[in-house]
């Protein structure tokens, strides 16, 4: 990064490993450059206390499948205020015509707000689907969800630890996404699944198994998981 730099994009919490980045001491680093700090935080929200103000993030982006427990097919985009003007829509349909013309219906009246970037009809049965699910995550309160999950991923990898596991999450990684190193990773994750534990097998990165808990599991479930993983390894 140097003063070239115009944007920094990071996952906040990575998919694969679960790795959390610091936004805030990121984005201190970016702006110093005159930069912009673009997060993807797919693997965070829903699971986690995001303020995009408080960590001073430019531009973030979120797909609601994961954590926010809502529909496939829909995503946001968060962009700091001051910015808005500063993009253009990569399409134009019947809602964001913002030219006037031989076959436009109507003009945006506000051309510097986030209605620019509704080129089209929305997604509504997916909408709707994806608001239940925030007055449900709302009801609870993020900070009891967040406060669960981090203790259930704590549990999880201090588990995975002492039962030998090469860990690939790092050690003190605040997030729900627990990774260990696994040379049968797809084999392994299949047998799991057969006895009604999901898990993600990949052959990426030397073979690993990634865990994702959220505030809906308990203790008991990840013990279940350890003994499955225990008596299966012990057969390959």
């Amino acid at each position: 990064m140097d003063d070239r730099t115009k944007l920094v994009q990071v996952s906040q919490v990575n998919y694969v490993n679960g790795y959390r980045f610091n936004l805030k001491s990121l984005a201190d680093i970016v702006h110093k450059h005159g930069a912009k700090l673009l997060a993807d935080a797919t693997q965070a929200v829903g699971a986690l206390i995001i303020d995009v103000k408080r960590e001073e993030v430019d531009y973030l982006a979120a797909a609601p499948y994961k954590f926010l427990m809502g529909p496939a097919g829909l995503a946001f985009l968060y962009v700091k205020e001051e910015f808005v003007s500063e993009l253009s829509p990569h399409r134009v349909g019947w809602k964001n015509q913002l030219w006037k013309g031989k076959y436009a219906e109507k003009t945006l009246k506000q051309q510097e707000t986030a209605e620019k970037f509704e080129y089209g009809t929305l997604y509504f049965e997916g909408i709707y689907g994806l608001e239940r699910s925030f007055k449900y995550i709302n009801k609870i309160g993020m900070n009891t969800i967040e406060r669960r999950n981090l203790r259930l991923s704590d549990y999880l990898w201090n588990h995975l630890n002492n039962i030998g596991m090469k860990m690939f999450t790092p050690p003190e990684t605040k997030s729900t996404i627990v990774s260990f190193y696994e040379g049968n990773a797809m084999e392994l994750a299949s047998k799991l699944m057969v006895q009604k534990v999901k898990v993600s097998g990949r052959n990426t990165f030397g073979g690993h198994i990634r865990v994702s808990p959220h505030f809906y599991n308990t203790e008991a479930n990840i013990d279940h998981f350890i003994n499955r993983l225990i008596r299966l390894k012990k057969k390959l």
